[in-house]
């Protein structure tokens, strides 16, 4: 069981410029975003589960209108506090992952969310 509560947005942005980075220049693509001010989640699944709170969120989904169809997700959420089957977490002080940071896919079938999960950076500060 998913359960969500907080402030939450989704907006749908048509024909915006994108400036890729390195020397790629720019393209148009249509974007999806969705985020979340303040939110707390729980995940209960076979007598565990996961809460967390103080939770800042946001998303971006982008898709190339033209040419090749490539799709960029890009993701960045902040966790003010973690429990896992009631265990606190209170010994981290930061931690961020970022999946697939810049990586695209060219093919214009394939949801957003498939995308060549090869790239999972995780920082992680007691």
């Amino acid at each position: 069981m998913l359960a969500v509560e907080g402030a939450l947005f989704v907006e749908s942005r048509p024909a915006q410029t994108l400036t890729l980075s390195g020397a790629a220049g720019t393209v148009t693509a249509d974007t999806l975003l969705v985020g979340g001010l303040g939110l707390s989640a729980s995940v209960q699944a076979g007598g565990a589960g996961l809460t967390l709170s103080e939770v800042d969120l946001a998303m971006v989904v982008a898709t190339e209108q033209t040419g090749s169809h490539r799709r960029w997700l890009t993701t960045r959420a902040q966790v003010g506090s973690a429990q896992l089957a009631g265990y606190a977490l209170a010994d981290v002080t930061l931690a961020t992952l970022d999946i697939n940071r810049g990586r695209h896919t060219t093919s214009p079938g394939r949801a957003p969310l498939a995308i060549g999960w090869a790239s999972v950076d995780a920082q992680i500060i007691f």
